[in-house]
């Protein structure tokens, strides 16, 4: 619960929020949107609306979740982008007030007795997440529902498994119970959302580390045999399906201008760019369109790739060398990466996008 300035402070957030997003609501479909959206023209009834949920191409699943969101708005086609536009500001809001009460369950196993403080923190990082200009194309690009809804399941599953988390101890059947839950439903609609819902269980991971290292959170009997189960075996059948689809994946560059060694190479760059945009926003450049993004075709070709790869290493390395001193430290970074590790690595998709 926020009392006081805190609590008058997010309903201005989400306020100023809707304010400055309500003249993009009069945007047109882009891209993608039309044919994410033209299944609509052949629903006129239940069992049409069902086969258009599982109809979906984008991704290995089909994204069957957001699918059926898109049933929110219109049943039609052609329609008019503004509630389709509307629906995504309204997930964008709810997913900064998720990420605020999941600040603010994180803060108070670390910040124990510092209740304000950590209400200001909760509040000021669903600021920054609401307000960000890289999120404007996210919001307001109709069909990237699909990675708001994934976002929301996995704040959401989160949240299940913090608050299990922060009770295991004390009733362990019942945290256990909110932990799977958090896991399982919040990782299975984020899944079926957009495919990088997967990553749940990394994040959980990272959090964990935190709530230890940071907050002083003992292991739980029977935490390592419940991760062997909820956390390990996920990432072990996703490295397997990796490995075996892995020549078929490769195909998909076949259609691309650079190979899979070139877009490793290129996102060393790309990672530094999102890196320096998050902390210092600007307008000029902004854009759901960056298929300028000159491609590193070898570490030497462009001056910065070198660099980049070289400091995307170090980072890494300086930050699990010092997991243990500082672990938030740790968190911010990794929790950044992990966050990448599906889009930005390997897979035949494009170059940049200010939704990853």
């Amino acid at each position: 619960m926020l009392r006081g300035a805190p609590a008058l402070a997010l309903v201005a957030v989400l306020v100023t929020t809707w304010i400055v997003y309500t003249p993009g609501l009069r945007g047109t479909f882009l891209l993608d949107d039309a044919p994410a959206l033209m299944g609509l023209q052949t629903i006129h009834n239940a069992g049409d609306a069902y086969r258009y949920v599982l109809s979906g191409h984008a991704g290995h699943l089909g994204r069957p979740v957001s699918l059926a969101s898109f049933l929110l708005d219109d049943n039609g086609w052609p329609t008019s982008p503004y509630r389709f536009k509307r629906t995504n500001l309204l997930i964008h809001l709810l997913n900064g007030a998720l990420l605020a009460w999941l600040t603010l369950l994180i803060c108070r196993v670390i910040n124990r007795d510092r209740e304000r403080l950590n209400q200001i923190i909760a509040v000021a990082v669903m600021a920054i997440w609401l307000l960000h200009p890289f999120n404007v194309s996210t919001t307001l690009y109709i069909v990237q529902r699909m990675a708001q809804l994934s976002t929301l399941f996995t704040i959401a599953g989160l949240l299940a498994y913090v608050h299990g988390r922060t009770i295991v101890a004390v009733r362990p059947r019942t945290g256990y119970v909110w932990m799977s839950a958090g896991i399982v439903v919040g990782g299975a609609c984020a899944v079926l959302s957009k495919e990088n819902g997967l990553l749940i269980v990394l994040f959980a991971l990272t959090i964990e580390h935190l709530l230890r290292r940071g907050g002083g959170l003992a292991v739980p009997r029977g935490w390592r045999a419940w991760a062997s189960v909820f956390v390990y075996a996920p990432v072990f059948l996703f490295l397997v399906w990796i490995s075996w689809r892995f020549s078929a994946l490769q195909e998909g560059f076949d259609n691309r201008p650079f190979s899979a060694a070139e877009r490793l190479l290129t996102e060393a760059r790309v990672l530094f760019d999102y890196i320096s945009n998050i902390i210092v926003p600007v307008r000029q450049g902004t854009s759901v369109f960056h298929d300028d993004f000159v491609i590193s075709r070898s570490l030497t070709e462009s001056a910065s790739t070198l660099p980049s790869v070289i400091g995307v290493l170090c980072l890494a390395l300086m930050a699990f060398l010092s997991r243990r001193r500082y672990p938030l430290l740790f968190f911010a970074v990794f929790w950044f990466f992990v966050g990448h590790l599906i889009e930005s690595t390997v897979l035949p998709l494009e170059i940049y996008f200010e939704h990853r």
